[in-house]
């Protein structure tokens, strides 16, 4: 299957496998470059995962007539019979607001027959829905509270559809985060992080995590990151950085000196006197672009600058400018050099 091969009947499938479990890797690919094309596409998607707190409501119920449900989806399905629908390539077949309605029901019938079998996918995952970025971009999602995330490239993260709202708890299983909660006066937010948790008092922070350590660091309000198997806990204010060490079981906090933490997610980048190859090194991250600097002297040349663009061929045109080396692209990689 390619990208030309896509048209809704197929999308609705790959939507599904993907919440299953059980897509291809190759598939899985295609699906994230068409979420991608369009904000429409990237909300289709979201709605999808949103919708199904409504589904299993559906699902919980025992006295569920499955040819009631049928008959109330054909209903539904009635009132779009008169709407075209022709295969069309993916590159020319972008999703109007019919269209992803009449594609929304598609994905309803299916669930339908899933429901019908005695099988619902998202039991399996014991009613959690749980989001994996690609490796190559910055997905968005909106919690069911309001709160917006923003995911790193190749993050997971998980939360309960039915309870939330009840529990607000966000559980980051890998990688990057940054949220702004919406506030709710008798709720808290919280961010479960293995071994400890980020609780919140009405803020935004940003969240990372590996297999070393939890590192959060809060732009507003107050943040209490705390160990789970004890009362020990540490408050963050605005600017500060709270740190885990996984292996020492220690919590930290210090002041934040990494003005760039948040660049992953704005591309804002503020330098001063930074050695190259620390410069290079966020701008992989960011960017998630590899960059090769070809000779030792030119590694360790200082920058300092304000950079500010969504596009890594404009901050390396800066840096080129800089300190007037070259730029070049072999492959995949860029190459910064004297010669």
């Amino acid at each position: 299957m390619n990208e030309s091969e896509l048209n809704d009947e197929l999308i609705c499938n790959l939507i599904i496998e993907a919440i299953d479990g059980t897509i291809a890797p190759d598939a899985q690919v295609l699906l994230e470059r068409w979420r991608k094309k369009s904000a429409e596409n990237e909300s289709t998607y979201q709605q999808y995962l949103n919708v199904q707190v409504n589904l299993d409501k559906i699902s919980e119920r025992h006295s569920y007539a499955v040819n009631d449900s049928w008959e109330a989806l054909d209903r539904k399905l009635s009132k779009f019979d008169k709407i075209p629908f022709e295969t069309q390539r993916f590159e020319e077949a972008p999703v109007t607001p019919a269209r992803t309605s009449f594609l929304w029901f598609k994905i309803a019938a299916a669930i339908m027959v899933i429901l019908s079998a005695g099988y619902y996918f998202i039991a399996s995952n014991r009613g959690y829905v749980t989001i994996d970025s690609d490796k190559d971009g910055i997905t968005a999602l909106t919690l069911p509270d309001g709160s917006a995330v923003k995911l790193n490239a190749a993050t997971a993260v998980r939360y309960h559809k039915t309870e939330f709202n009840d529990d607000r708890r966000l559980e980051l299983l890998r990688g990057e985060i940054f949220i702004d909660v919406a506030h709710k006066q008798h709720s808290r937010f919280s961010v479960d992080l293995g071994k400890v948790e980020a609780l919140d008092i009405g803020t935004s922070f940003n969240v990372f995590r590996n297999t070393q350590k939890i590192a959060v660091v809060v732009e507003e309000g107050i943040v209490a990151l705390k160990k789970r198997s004890s009362n020990e806990q540490i408050l963050l204010k605005k600017g500060q950085l709270g740190t885990y060490n996984i292996q020492k079981q220690a919590l930290m906090s210090l002041v934040n000196n990494d003005l760039n933490y948040k660049a992953w997610l704005d591309h804002h980048f503020r330098f001063t006197e930074t050695p190259l190859h620390e410069v290079v090194a966020q701008l992989e991250k960011a960017y998630h672009t590899r960059i090769r600097i070809a000779e030792p002297e030119l590694k360790v040349r200082r920058l300092t600058a304000d950079i500010d663009y969504e596009q890594i061929d404009s901050v390396l045109a800066v840096i080129a400018a800089s300190f007037q080396c070259h730029v070049t692209k072999d492959q995949e990689t860029y190459v910064l050099s004297d010669r």
